[in-house]
């Protein structure tokens, strides 16, 4: 009889041992013929893989034999492939971005430097919670404890283009922000090392077949690691992620090995002496990988939830965003639970802000939209409630606004002659191009049947709030009519996550 710690990656014979984490070896019970015969491990058919916990007793009982208890190590290879040791290996630095370079952002649309607005109810409900769902707040003061329901996991399951991307792209200095008015000192001594990772399975990093044969561990794992060391805001990009996710060996990468990298390169680079003490991980556009892959997001929603219950530095705040929500929900249940975060819409106000704080160049000059015009134009102020707050729809709203306006062959300077010049734009006009672009962006039609119980909870006001309201966002073109539902309350309903103020 004997133990065997078999690593997850291929058998290498050497006694160099350094950079072996100790979980990332599987160890196994097995039986081997006698002394004198060749084994060859790797064929041996009666093994039984031990828990970390497991103890020697458990698998030979009290009394030890003395004399035929083996322990055999199978190593990592130090070939070429995704085998990770605590440094970065030749395939990271190949394609490594240059230092001062900025990782990708997830948003570079016309809206992205938009004010960020209405977004404070959805920090609150990160940073504390919602009753029997602990935030980010009484996660770190239980940061020490792996009991799954003390860590629940975010996850902000909005309809499409409600700012889920942009939020993310933001957490990080919001965090920030709520921890420097936060009188929890072991909270402040920790969040100023904070490190916040975007990823996503849309755009560049699309999900695909290569995540359903990697695992969805690894699958985040690379991703982690593609976000963290070589993605860039710069679309000429050295490497993409697909080949990562082909190499040899990117099936055994594991959240903490990666994590561990990542510190690591922290320490080396001397940013912090001590690594981080807090890492936040934005995962967005997951509903890509339930679209073709659901066993693969299952899989990812499940290591995604061990993550949020580690007990060793650094203390991980994974954030889950994704247009659908009870996919990624009955995934999760059973095993882990889901704080669900509000997305408010935007206000007719919101709405006029934004636009005040416009600055565009137009012939060389920065005339802003007045305020006259922003508040008191009838027809500016009935398409703003039309469009219904949708963040995506205030955008390009927006743009085609601008489009219109530099059109004008001479803006004027005076406030007076330059709100006559904005009243000019044809807002008829702009109106029909928003139908059509978000007709081409959004197939709304797919949300009807996922809006539908929700839509009727909210109606017959199933869950006693007395504040729930409804609003549609209706737009018409010659004879085709697009309806865009949004439910609206002002607590938070954990039965269906659609909670929008």
């Amino acid at each position: 009889m004997g133990i065997q710690a078999e690593s997850k990656s291929e058998p290498t014979w050497t006694h160099n041992r350094d950079d072996i984490a100790a979980y990332e070896l599987n160890l196994y019970r097995v039986s081997v013929p006698d002394e004198g015969t060749t084994v060859n491990l790797t064929k041996v058919e009666s093994k039984k893989l031990l828990k970390i916990t497991s103890k020697i007793s458990e698998a030979y009982g009290t009394a030890l034999p003395k004399k035929t208890i083996h322990v055999i190590a199978r190593l990592p290879s130090t070939g070429k492939g995704l085998a990770l040791s605590s440094g970065r290996k030749p395939w990271i630095r190949q394609y490594e971005r240059p230092v001062g370079i900025e990782q990708d952002q997830l948003v570079y649309t016309f809206g992205s430097g938009f004010p960020l607005l209405r977004r404070e109810e959805t920090l609150d409900v990160l940073w504390n919670g919602v009753p029997y769902y602990n935030g980010i707040f009484e996660r770190f003061k239980n940061r020490n404890n792996r009991n799954k329901g003390l860590h629940p996991i975010p996850l902000l399951a909005c309809e499409p283009g409600t700012g889920k991307s942009r939020f993310l792209r933001e957490i990080g200095g919001m965090l920030r922000e709520k921890v420097s008015s936060c009188s929890d000192q072991s909270i402040r001594s920790a969040f100023p090392n904070m490190v916040s990772i975007n990823i996503t399975y849309g755009s560049g990093t699309l999900a695909s077949g290569s995540d359903v044969w990697i695992g969805g561990e690894a699958s985040i794992a690379a991703r982690l690691l593609y976000g963290y060391f070589i993605s860039t805001d710069n679309f000429a990009k050295k490497a993409q992620l697909k080949p990562l996710l082909q190499k040899k060996g990117a099936e055994r990468l594991t959240l903490n090995t990666t994590i561990e990298v990542i510190r690591t390169d922290i320490i080396n680079r001397g940013t912090s002496t001590n690594g981080f003490s807090v890492l936040v991980i934005n995962i967005d556009e997951v509903n890509h990988l339930h679209r073709g892959y659901p066993d693969t997001l299952r899989q990812a929603v499940h290591a995604v939830g061990a993550l949020s219950c580690r007990t060793t530095e650094p203390f991980c705040i994974p954030i889950m965003a994704s247009t659908i929500q009870g996919p990624v929900e009955s995934m999760a249940m059973g095993s882990y639970r889901m704080l669900l975060l509000p997305l408010p819409l935007l206000t007719d106000a919101d709405v006029v802000e934004i636009g005040l704080k416009l600055h565009l160049t137009i012939y060389d000059k920065i005339p802003p939209l007045t305020e006259d015009y922003l508040r008191n134009d009838i027809l500016f102020r009935r398409s703003i409630a039309d469009i219904g707050g949708m963040a995506r729809a205030v955008e390009y709203f927006y743009l085609f606004f601008v489009f219109h306006l530099k059109k004008t062959k001479e803006i004027p300077g005076q406030a007076e002659e330059l709100t006559e010049c904005l009243r000019n734009v044809d807002i008829v006009v702009v109106m029909q191009q928003l139908v059509t672009e978000l007709d081409t962006l959004y197939p709304f039609e797919e949300y009807e049947e996922l809006m539908t119980p929700v839509l009727a909870k909210a109606i017959l006001d199933m869950q006693g709030s007395p504040s729930r309201r409804l609003y549609a966002i209706a737009f018409t073109e010659q004879r085709r009519y697009c309806v865009f539902v949004f439910v609206l309350s002002n607590e938070m309903d954990q039965g269906t996550g659609f909670k929008r103020t």
